[in-house]
């Protein structure tokens, strides 16, 4: 997935690898979100330009990511100034991050765009 100046993939191991320039800093080369015992299934990344307030033109404003891993659970990181990460607040993330809002379903399906995000699921029992 590219966003602008920032990418991810996942790798033959189900492992996030980040490259590029976003809130998590600069990344010149590929390397490993380091997320113990999670294997991913699914990464998305946030894609659109946005009008510069200014009337400068279009830029890209800073990305957002969205992962699922195998057994269901949603993870997201990145910026957040409408609170499109779905953790209820609006603080930027540089490391995926549970979204326990949702640890009672099984998402199958993930999608972002600009400053939005949709998941969709089942409930699951505890």
């Amino acid at each position: 997935m590219i966003a602008g100046s920032f990418s991810a993939a996942i790798n033959v191991l189900n492992q996030i690898m980040i490259w590029g320039k976003g809130e998590f800093g600069i990344i010149r080369s590929p390397q490993k979100l380091f997320m113990d015992k999670v294997e991913f299934s699914d990464c998305k990344i946030s894609k659109y330009e946005a009008i510069d307030p200014a009337g400068n033109g279009y830029y890209l404003p800073e990305p957002s990511a969205l992962a699922l891993d195998a057994s269901g659970h949603g993870y997201s990181w990145g910026c957040n100034h409408k609170g499109q990460l779905g953790h209820g607040d609006s603080r930027n993330r540089k490391l995926p991050s549970q979204i326990l809002s949702l640890k009672r379903k099984e998402l199958r399906l993930i999608e972002m765009g600009g400053d939005f995000t949709i998941m969709l699921g089942r409930d699951i029992k505890i």
